[in-house]
């Protein structure tokens, strides 16, 4: 019975624990799932953003171009667009802009600049497809309260039809505006028919850039002749500002044949044409009308031109006369296009501060401290307004925020020549000044923070500060700590190339002491045979307790030697250090370096360690061979105790960062593990 009942028992349990299990098993691994997503939660936003729903104060308006004009005309409009960034606008942040519809040939990108400095670019601006993108950048991003105007254009496409247009602008996520609205009538009717008299023209090869980037072949450039025969005719064309000929594309005559009815053939037939001469100052040519009939056929020679120089934001004008002449006379004839204004500029307060030592070094990164063994240098902060504005309460501070050390005698001289740390300004547009300070006391990391606090127009407030980050070499062994001292030697390998075998020896002598002094003895011995791949070690240490209230030291002595032969492909070496039993923490650093596969070593180690001593340090150097079966790999340094981490704090025993999300993912793991196992427990 008892039997029955005890299998029944174990099944029930069995069942339970077997139901229970996954339970317990997928709530600790949701719990481990929670804590590594709060690891990963982003501290605010990361990453760049869509701010075109935040932009206040749009206006969009037509600038330039008739408000007729007819239909395939591709007559050029500029328009602009202008809008405030809301506060929250972080470098990298971006809106788009759907353009006008009925234009085209868009501008491939532009930059807003400081208005200040045309260097400086606060937005970056590329369009594609009749969508304006819109990028802040980092130096627009530290304006405050930042404004921008921006002014673009584009053609009439040909497929607008007459009628009223009216354009729009609409900004993604945000406000659509209405840009203006241009009167397109119907087109000349019935076709096309010979010029009555001469004329002459210019045209960019690419309407969207107009020779603000490209300057090769960016016009082209025609005369065009009244039909019927006029014997020989002779065209003379110069440069003129901003242009030249480019003669490698060879001057050409097109001919148009009418038909009478609105129809008109070209033809390329050169016979007529004559090239006299050509430089880049001026073309001569000739063209021969003996014929033809001015119902019939117009001639027009077709050259090209290079911009001297990238026409940048645009507003360049290039003009081009030409002078026509016969037997009967001459005449001349002009023509002239300006490129469109594509750019802008910003608005906003702004400040910059730049913090470095004495010597020039600029130290924000803590992954890269100044070596500062002095434990001291002098400071300077450089401060300049960058923005649109002038400011006033200006104010700067500078406080340690990591390590030791002290910041003093902070003092700025402002550009009306008064000094201290406060100024009621103003503090105008583009201008600077210097503070100095003194920082002393450094011993391992250090990081202070300098910052300078403003007000632009209707006292918004502004910031701008800047680290720098220091560190001293921290000692290589502690010889004046009381608890301790070790001292380490390794004499130089010596060869045994007889020696079949190797053997070590170590013996360890305490000398006399009270009777509360502890002894120990030592002994290691190693043999190897002459083919043997490795040799063994083996130490043995023995020690007597003693009173943790003993204030006796105690002295020991270890010699060591030990010889290989050569064909011993490696060794292993084992060292034991022994340390008073109430030694509560020891701190060991180990060095191993590869050697010769036939070496002999000898080593002598001599260390004092007071018994009530709360702590001892022990440096131990040991040489091997390379392929040596040591539990630390050759070619490698182990250290354990005081480190210096990258983010210049001074921690013991291994590298813990100042971020709060490890210590709290590392807690909530904690605690998931310690759940896990309660409810195993239990059940």
């Amino acid at each position: 019975m008892n039997r029955k009942h005890n299998r029944s028992h174990g099944r029930r349990a069995r069942n339970r624990a077997l139901s229970r299990g996954p339970i317990t098993t997928w709530g600790a691994i949701l719990a481990i799932l929670c804590a590594v997503g709060l690891v990963i939660l982003p501290v605010g936003r990361a990453s760049a953003a869509d701010i075109g729903a935040g932009l206040t104060n749009v206006t969009t308006t037509l600038v330039s171009g008739p408000a007729s004009t007819t239909e395939h005309s591709g007559q050029a409009y500029d328009m602009s667009f202008n809008a405030c960034l809301p506060s929250s606008a972080q470098s990298g942040d971006s809106w788009s802009v759907t353009l006008p519809s009925q234009l085209t040939s868009w501008p491939a990108g532009f930059n807003i600049t400081n208005p200040n400095d045309s260097n400086d670019t606060w937005i970056k601006v590329s369009i594609t497809d009749g969508v304006a993108t819109f990028t802040l950048t980092e130096s627009g991003a530290a304006q405050s309260n930042l404004c921008f105007r921006s002014q673009f254009g584009g053609t009439l496409k040909d497929s607008v039809t007459a009628g009223q247009q009216t354009l729009t602008t609409t900004v993604h996520g945000g406000v659509t505006s209405t840009t203006g609205t241009i009167e397109v009538t119907t087109g000349p009717t019935g076709g096309s028919y010979p010029p009555e008299d001469d004329g002459k023209w210019l045209g960019f090869n690419d309407p969207s850039d107009q020779c603000r980037t490209t300057t090769a072949d960016c016009i082209t450039a025609g005369v065009w002749l009244a039909g019927g025969d006029r014997g020989v005719v002779t065209i003379t064309e110069k440069s003129q500002p901003n242009w030249t000929f480019d003669c490698s594309a060879t001057p050409s005559l097109v001919t148009d044949t009418y038909d009478g009815s609105g129809g008109v053939t070209q033809s390329w037939d050169q016979s007529r044409f004559k090239l006299i001469s050509c430089s880049p100052t001026s073309v001569v040519a000739t063209v021969d009308t003996a014929g033809s009939k001015q119902s019939e056929t117009s001639f027009t020679v077709i050259y090209t031109l290079n911009a001297v120089a990238p026409g940048g934001s645009g507003l360049v004008t290039y003009a081009n006369d030409a002078t026509i002449s016969n037997d009967q006379g001459s005449e001349q004839v002009s023509a002239s296009i300006q490129s469109t204004y594509v750019g802008g500029s910003a608005d906003g307060a702004g400040i910059y501060l730049k913090k470095t030592d004495a010597a020039g070094n600029h130290a924000p990164d803590p992954s890269s401290p100044v070596s500062l063994d002095s434990g001291s240098t002098g400071l300077v902060f450089s401060i300049q307004n960058n923005g649109t504005q002038a400011l006033t309460d200006i104010e700067v501070s500078d406080e340690v925020i990591a390590g030791s050390g002290t910041v003093s005698d902070l003092n700025c001289t402002f550009p009306d020549g008064s000094t201290g740390t406060t100024w009621a300004g103003p503090f105008a547009t583009n201008s600077n000044f210097t503070c100095t300070a003194q920082l002393s006391g450094v011993s391992g990391a250090h990081e202070d923070r300098a910052t300078v606090t403003a007000k632009g127009d209707a006292g918004t407030p502004l910031n701008s500060s800047d680290t720098y980050n220091a560190v001293t070499t921290p000692p290589s062994s502690s010889p004046t700590s009381p608890s301790s001292t070790t001292s380490s030697s390794t004499t130089s390998p010596s060869t045994s190339p007889t020696s079949p075998s190797s053997t070590t020896s170590s013996s360890t002598t305490s000398p006399s002491t009270s009777p509360t002094s502890p002894s120990s003895t030592t002994s290691s011995s190693t043999t190897s045979s002459p083919t043997s791949p490795s040799s063994t070690s083996s130490t043995t240490t023995s020690s007597s307790p003693t009173s943790p209230s003993s204030t006796t030291s105690t002295t020991s002595t270890t010699s060591t030697s030990t010889s290989s032969s050569p064909t011993s492909p490696s060794s292993t070496t084992s060292t034991s250090t022994s340390s008073s039993p109430t030694s509560p923490r020891s701190t060991t650093s180990t060095t191993t370096s590869p050697t010769s596969p036939s070496s002999t070593t000898s080593s002598t180690t001599s260390s004092s360690t007071s018994p009530t001593s709360p702590s001892s340090t022990s440096s131990t150097s040991t040489t091997v061979p390379p392929s040596s079966s040591s539990t630390t790999p050759p070619g490698t340094v182990t250290t354990t105790g005081p480190v210096i981490i990258t983010d210049g704090s001074s921690v013991s025993g291994g590298n813990t960062g100042r971020d709060p999300w490890v210590w709290v993912s590392a807690t909530l793991l904690l605690g998931a593990a310690v759940g896990l196992l309660t409810l195993r427990l239990r059940h």
